[in-house]
């Protein structure tokens, strides 16, 4: 009897020290997850604390605040023009100069004073959010860590029936352990990669669920009032998007409108141009007869960073390039396209998406709102529908500089409002993309 006992205890030790291993597996790979973000987020507190001191220190230039450097610079000509007043033979001409010049001096002066008071402010609120960060990281590490030292519970007894030499013998049987829980059936994969519309004819790209550092990077001291609190937002689900805005080959010709005709584009034979002067219900038309909808502003954003998990002002990185997209700074080299271009002539984003920033505006689905990046916006796919007038526009156009075509620059139109700077892409939820 004692090998039967033997043999069931083995099957029971083996098959709870198989349902641990998953789990050990499982615990290790979330520690190894959270001392990375523990590590980035040491980073940017060593980071933001650097910037503070130098600040603090008076040492600031155009790669650290361009604002500041700036008012410096005029702070500077202005004491250099009051000197040389003061150098000069006395007159009431030259008294009226000096008093100018002394006034000039002491409001640059003050302008100074409270940029740096508004950026240290800044500062100090993005460093005690990091150290904040780390505290609630180095917690969750801890807890983790106590799951993984936890010891294994001992296995379940087994009762095994021995017959007795009084009664008859019974066969010996050892009990078989509880069946696994069910188990949810599994989820299909995520779609991936892009897809052609039979609808329109148009590239969609698959963009994954994920979240979204949204509004002003830290780094980015050129941010509007509207760009703020920068916040994080959730896509519980993916979504398939246009990898380029939408051509007048698709809109003229399959969706068979016609906006009004453009001076580049005058009898919309070229058809891989972006379709333009179209008003905002114009273009949530197309999206719905496409099957789905114009993005909503954190999508578009979201979509815009192409998948970059650092803070970057652009969606290839802090510095502008003006061969990655097309704007004011193209000016002189227009000559075939004098304003918008066709809309795989830049390189792409690291989602395989074109045009994100430059050549055209897009069209949002969300109402504008100055406030909308307030606590009450909800952290899950967001959408700005509180009351107003003007449509939400991202992205910049060929008429737009650098401060216009960040990443998270915002900007807003009538939505009767037709040019031949403002065109549009489309948004397809997973289950709506159209069958072949």
């Amino acid at each position: 009897m004692s090998w039967l006992v033997t043999a069931g205890l083995l099957v029971v030790l083996l098959q709870t020290a198989g349902a641990q291993e998953p789990r050990k597996k499982d615990l290790e790979s979330q520690r190894l997850d959270l001392l990375i973000e523990l590590a980035e987020a040491k980073r940017d507190g060593s980071r933001i604390e650097g910037s503070l001191t130098r600040l603090n220190q008076g040492k600031f230039d155009a790669a650290s605040d361009k604002t500041l450097d700036h008012l410096k610079l005029q702070l500077e000509a202005a004491e250099k023009t009051l000197s040389g007043l003061r150098a000069q033979k006395p007159s009431d001409e030259t008294k009226r100069g000096i008093l100018a010049a002394e006034a000039r001096v002491t409001a640059l002066t003050d302008k100074v004073r409270l940029a740096q008071k508004n950026l240290g402010a800044y500062f100090r609120k993005e460093l005690s959010d990091t150290r904040i960060e780390e505290k609630q990281l180095k917690s969750k590490l801890r807890q983790i860590q106590a799951e993984i030292d936890r010891p294994a519970p001992p296995p379940a007894p087994i009762i095994v029936e021995v017959p007795s030499a009084l009664t008859v013998p019974q066969p010996v049987i050892v009990l078989p352990p509880a069946p696994p829980p069910k188990t949810q059936p599994v989820k299909p994969p995520e779609p991936q990669g892009t897809r052609v519309s039979p609808k329109d004819s148009l590239e969609y790209t698959w963009i994954p669920p994920g979240t979204l550092k949204m509004g002003c990077v830290p780094n980015d001291h050129r941010c509007e009032k509207d760009e703020y609190p920068a916040h994080e937002v959730t896509f519980k689900t993916g979504f398939w998007i246009t990898n380029t805005e939408v051509t007048a080959g698709a809109y003229v010709f399959q969706f068979n409108h016609q906006p009004p005709k453009t001076s580049t584009n005058p009898k919309w034979k070229l058809t891989e141009l972006p379709v333009t002067k179209v008003k905002w219900r114009e273009a949530e038309d197309y999206c719905e007869w496409a099957g789905g909808r114009l993005p909503t502003e954190a999508e578009w954003e979201y979509a815009a960073r192409g998948g970059a998990k650092d803070d970057r002002i652009y969606p290839w990185g802090d510095a502008f390039n003006a061969d990655r997209c097309n704007s004011t700074a193209r000016r002189k080299r227009r000559d075939v396209y004098p304003e918008a271009t066709p809309v795989r002539m830049f390189p792409a984003n690291g989602w395989g998406l074109f045009g994100m920033i430059g050549n055209v505006r897009e069209w949002i689905l969300d109402v504008y709102t100055p406030d909308g990046y307030s606590d009450k916006e909800p952290p899950a796919d967001p959408r700005a529908a509180a009351p107003g007038k003007d449509r939400v526009v991202r992205g910049g156009s060929f008429g737009d500089g650098d401060k216009q075509l960040r990443t998270s620059h915002r900007d807003h139109l009538p939505p009767e409002r037709v040019d031949n700077q403002t065109g549009f892409r489309c948004v397809i939820p997973e289950a709506q993309f159209p069958a072949k």
